[in-house]
């Protein structure tokens, strides 16, 4: 009987902590804020050391959209080859932004001024099963000024940004063409430059 007790008071605790110790990542950091699922005895010893460390990191109560993006994986093994069956990647949103803050752009911009740094953000769903990237260029008017692979994990809501600093003497729109592996374009994008 006290087997019986102590069992149950251990899948009590581990219960309790189990709504922060399941679901998926936040980012980077490993934030867990998905709700709690069902527990199976076999896997109580990994739970309390996961609450552990989302208690330390402070995980607040609040509702936060459903993203399961990690750490960016080195771009040159993230490329698929060629295979027409594969699905392509959706675009789920594109913006010109000054400024990156957790993850998401801070802001919109319209126009960009010479000597700014501009950041091209996206978020991707990437369903085809495997980890991918995409290729971005930006231009100057007619000069190719930066370009850039991306890796893309597996996921339904994948966001990654590149940026380019404009200098102080650029007149011509930046100019983004964003293609996945499988060479399908996704994203051709101008913004004007307009001096101060």
């Amino acid at each position: 009987m006290k087997r019986l007790g102590a069992w149950a008071l251990a899948l009590t605790v581990c219960c309790g902590c189990d709504e922060a110790a399941t679901g998926n990542s936040g980012g980077p950091t490993g934030v867990v804020t998905a709700p709690a699922t069902t527990v199976e005895p076999s896997k109580l010893t990994t739970a309390p050391t996961a609450a552990v460390a989302s208690t330390a990191r402070g995980i607040d109560d609040e509702e936060h959209e459903s993203v399961d993006d990690e750490p960016d994986p080195p771009a040159e093994d993230s490329c698929a080859s060629p295979d027409p069956g594969l699905k392509p990647l959706q675009l789920l949103r594109f913006t010109w932004t000054d400024k990156i803050a957790n993850r998401d752009p801070a802001g919109k911009l319209h126009i960009a001024r010479p000597g700014q740094r501009v950041y091209a953000h996206l978020r991707l769903r990437n369903r085809s099963g495997r980890k991918r990237c995409v290729h971005l260029t930006f231009r100057v008017g007619t000069k190719k000024r930066t370009e850039v692979t991306l890796a893309v994990g597996k996921s339904w809501s994948w966001r990654t940004w590149a940026y380019n600093t404009l200098r102080g003497d650029d007149r011509g729109p930046l100019h983004l063409i964003v293609a996945d592996d499988q060479g399908r374009t996704i994203i051709d994008s101008k913004l004007p430059i307009v001096a101060k």
